[in-house]
């Protein structure tokens, strides 16, 4: 096999997800564990997923699969189908890789069907068409067996006791090309170059050699490594392995109906849900879901396209900073601070380009601000989203990469590069670069770029500088927000999403939030904007800002 082909096998696309984290309290664990000996029936063989990237499906799909047994005491001793996330999970990319947490929240909520209904063919690397109508492919009738819930472990403590409870862990790490050569021993990075991200399953611990080790289950069949198994170091992180862990609680109710009916993962179906919207107002208060104009007759696949923001920060380009005011107060709204600064809500349409907008829109304020209103321009989307190399138009971006190309080539003004990817048909890049507006091309740009992760941090840029820029995780039920304080209630992933943070605030009944500007148009909404959870990083909105001070002209 040559080093491409095993490329191809790595689809764990590895980055830090926004979980909930499952702790434990200090308890003793045995030195050596092995959930084949402690659950001698429920512990399935080795599989092999040939040359797809689906491992993170295989690990997925076998951890709860042996979660089921464990949990219901052997009487449900099923094999579930890797090929039903790997064909019909659209929030990850078959074949091309997927997410630990998408594969957890998809047997959350859409649940995973028997191997033998729809049995694994994807190993020639091309995925099976998601069957319509729930009928099986394979044999037997379409039922979905469910995860209950789905949470991180992060920490040696916390993984030994959650495998010890409960029963095998999904974990990700990188692959280096030494790895390939496993026959035996506990295995520690060496040599060679870096693969890619693998999913695999640990069941287990022990000692060798005074060394201690994970006992793992890989996915490339029983002719590699121990029997298909292998040992890696315990204790230090090794390629990452234990900052990468995944698991859920198995559902055995008998009602495998209960959990996901308005769930809906299908890009043919419609964004707007009124089932969906009355579980949300009926399980909450503290926001309100509606039928907004902006999404009617909108399919979820069409949302997801709106989606534009990776939000796995592959290059951490930016230095991680932690500030605080001597003063926050309680409440602080840029567009009361500025209010000839703040730029209207604008309209993305049918273009991933958030990415873009929130930047974009971040930075007119920004030079505004600095310059006590003596530059007031609106900067233009379409320049990041045509002539920005590094990212990917109106499929998508890295909110570092925009801010990055703000600062090293600047960005000229909507009026000379208007706006024209609603379509999803970015304009190509002038060259040489002229503006349609007949003016000089004045390039605006941004410095001192910094991430943020902490609340005092970017409450102190705000109300210093002016709003900031994040990405976060959008859930269907985002798409009903009429008002409120969002936290997601319900709904399946749709993507990540790109906003800029205006200012903060505390409710009546002593809820933290942040105040939002989304560039959906004035329809959605507050008026185009929302608020949403502060203090818990509410589907990860308070761990992805990126933001930089206007640079002098």
């Amino acid at each position: 096999m040559s080093v491409e082909e095993a490329k191809k096998l790595m689809g764990t696309i590895l980055r830090k997800n926004n979980l909930p984290r499952k702790t434990y309290e200090d308890a003793s664990v045995p030195d050596t564990f092995d959930a084949r000996t402690q659950w001698p029936n429920c512990i399935h063989p080795i599989r092999n997923q040939e040359q797809c990237g689906s491992c993170w499906a295989f690990a997925a799909t076998e951890a709860l699969s042996d979660r089921l047994c464990i949990a219901s005491n052997g009487k449900i001793n099923v094999v579930l189908s890797p090929e039903d996330l790997v064909s019909c999970d659209t929030t990850d990319m078959g074949c091309n890789g997927g997410y630990l947490d998408h594969a957890w929240a998809y047997m959350q909520k859409s649940g995973v069907v028997l191997d033998s209904c729809f049995p694994y063919s994807s190993g020639n690397g091309q995925a099976a068409p998601c069957p319509s109508g729930q009928t099986c492919p394979g044999t037997g009738t379409w039922t979905k067996y469910h995860a209950k819930s789905n949470y991180a472990v992060n920490g040696v403590s916390n993984i030994m006791q959650e495998i010890y409870n409960n029963g095998p862990v999904e974990a990700g790490f990188s692959v280096y090309q030494d790895f390939m050569s496993y026959t035996g021993g506990v295995y520690t990075h060496k040599s060679g170059s870096l693969l890619g991200g693998h999913a695999i399953k640990i069941l287990g611990w022990g000692t060798e050699n005074n060394v201690d080790y994970w006992l793992v289950a890989n996915s490339w069949g029983p002719s590699w490594g121990l029997q298909g198994f292998f040992k890696i170091k315990k204790g230090s992180n090794e390629c990452g392995i234990e900052s990468n862990v995944v698991a859920g609680a198995a559902d055995v109710s008998s009602d495998s109906k209960h959990i996901g009916d308005i769930q809906i993962f299908h890009d043919s179906a419609p964004v707007l849900n009124n089932d969906l919207i009355e579980e949300v107002n009926t399980k909450q208060s503290q926001w309100k879901a509606g039928r907004n104009a902006r999404f009617e007759g909108v399919k979820v696949g069409e949302a997801r396209k709106l989606m534009g923001t990776r939000l796995d920060r592959p290059n951490g380009k930016f230095p991680r900073i932690t500030a605080r005011a001597a003063s926050i107060p309680d409440s602080f709204d840029s567009r009361t601070q500025w209010p000839n600064c703040i730029h209207p809500i604008r309209n993305q349409e049918q273009c991933g380009s958030c990415w873009a907008f929130g930047a974009s829109e971040a930075l007119s304020d920004r030079i505004c601000i600095a310059t006590n209103g003596q530059t007031n321009v609106i900067l233009s989307p379409e320049d990041l989203v045509s002539c920005d190399t590094t990212d990917m138009g109106c499929n998508g971006g890295y909110l570092e990469n925009a801010w990055d190309y703000m600062q090293n080539t600047g960005i000229v003004t909507d009026s000379c590069f208007p706006y024209s990817a609603g379509n999803g048909d970015p304009a190509p890049c002038p060259s040489p670069f002229t503006c349609q507006d007949g003016s000089t091309p004045t390039r605006y740009k941004a410095q001192n770029i910094v991430s943020l992760s902490d609340v005092a941090s970017i409450q102190t840029s705000i109300q210093t500088y002016g709003p900031v820029e994040t990405g976060f995780s959008v859930y269907q039920d985002f798409m009903n927000y009429q008002s409120g304080v969002y936290k997601h209630t319900s709904g399946s992933l749709l993507g990540g999403h790109a906003v800029k943070i205006v200012g903060w605030g505390v409710t009546s009944d002593s809820t933290q939030y942040w105040i939002v500007a989304n560039s959906w148009g004035t329809s959605w909404g507050i008026n185009g904007f929302f608020w949403i959870l502060r203090g818990v990083d509410e589907c990860g909105i308070e761990s992805g800002v990126v933001v930089g001070q206007a640079a002098s002209n």
